[in-house]
């Protein structure tokens, strides 16, 4: 099942993402507010990238017939890891071109990379840091562990309906809940991944409405509003606590967790919400104007989002004009992600016995 709204979507945040890397890496936004204000919002575009993420996983599980978790964990392992080992061989190959020396660190972060265990390095209770300084590698634990959750609670809860009518999205809102709780008192990654779950639970249940309804309404999105709220009123107590009674500044508050990044996430899956309702009241109206050609983009944004770091660091001494050096990054990213999709990708479904070919893959595995 294709929704090629949600194809645009996915195509525009893949290469917004690479833009605000370049611009970032070259430091661009101190000398253009026009700059800051376009591209200085990545955590939004991943936020986005996790709530399409939830939809599509449901999608194709509510699809499915007889699924298994062999089944499932197998076709996420078929779409995830080719092109991710894909990121860790190219960055290898960019940082010894640019003339690094590898470390013992350096394998540990690979094996930990792998297994799916790295975040940013600035969070607390990080266990390893993106592979070579790929950041955008730090969300795809989070995508995959968010896999790994989803399936007992779809196959439990969601198809068995042990809860009754009460939607599924407040006992994933108590799951989050308890993940915060328990990374105050002992900041860990896995229970970060907890903390984030419910937003791309969000994506979850907005898939189920609109499976069943074929249309989204204020009373509908209501149980998805009122649980991000909670969640987002839990984490604003450290801050509103800090700013109100201690009189403290937020770097203060900061001190211990970037708590107000937490917040801020959740704030902005609030908004989200908000602005996607009201626009989807007014038919989407410009929505192919801004984003349809987009797109072309979508069947190799997986790919776009995953290795284009590691090029924006690439050496090339022999360019020096700055423009034609941001062509060629460019370029490169383009044509690596078209390969390692379109002709690739394939191989890879053949391996496994995956019978999906590229340009007909359905949705859901797509989730980035």
């Amino acid at each position: 099942m294709k929704i090629e709204k949600l194809e645009a979507i996915r195509g525009f945040v893949a290469i917004y993402i690479v833009f605000h890397h370049l611009v970032s890496f070259y430091d661009l936004y101190h000398h253009s507010q026009v700059l800051k204000l376009l591209f200085m919002h990545p955590q939004e575009a991943v936020l986005v990238f996790f709530l399409l993420s939830g939809f599509v996983i449901y999608v194709s599980a509510a699809g499915t017939k007889d699924l298994t978790f062999f089944k499932y964990i197998k076709k996420r392992f078929v779409r995830i890891y080719p092109i991710t080992v894909a990121a860790f061989l190219i960055s290898t190959l960019i940082f010894l071109i640019n003339g690094y020396h590898f470390t013992g660190v350096d394998l540990k972060n690979l094996v930990g990379n792998f297994l799916m265990l790295q975040d940013d390095k600035a969070q607390p209770g990080l266990i390893v840091p993106t592979y070579l300084n790929n950041v955008p590698l730090w969300s795809l634990s989070y995508e995959w562990w968010f896999y790994i959750m989803f399936f007992p609670l779809f196959i439990y809860v969601i198809k068995k309906r042990h809860f009754g009518t009460m939607p599924d999205i407040y006992l994933v809102l108590g799951i989050s809940l308890i993940g915060w709780c328990l990374f105050l008192l002992w900041p860990n990654h896995l229970f970060l991944i907890v903390t984030y779950f419910l937003i791309w639970w969000s994506g979850v249940a907005c898939a189920e409405i609109y499976l069943k309804y074929q249309d989204f309404q204020l009373k509908t999105l209501m149980p998805v509003i009122i649980s991000v709220s909670i969640m987002s009123l839990a984490i604003a107590l450290p801050v509103l606590n800090g700013y109100l009674l201690k009189h403290e500044t937020l770097a203060e508050i900061n001190a211990a967790y970037p708590i107000s990044t937490y917040l801020h996430y959740y704030l902005d899956t609030l908004m989200f919400l908000v602005i996607g309702l009201i626009w989807w009241k007014f038919k989407l109206v410009g929505f192919d104007l801004l984003l349809k050609g987009f797109k072309i983009l979508a069947p190799i944004s997986f790919a776009i989002y995953i290795i284009h770091f590691p090029f924006i660091w690439l050496n090339l001494p022999f360019i020096h004009n700055f423009y034609l050096l941001n062509l060629v990054k460019l370029a490169l990213i383009l044509l690596t992600a078209y390969l390692l999709e379109i002709k690739m990708q394939p191989l890879a479904n053949k391996l496994f016995h995956n019978k999906i070919r590229p340009k007909k893959q359905e949705l859901e595995t797509q989730a980035f």
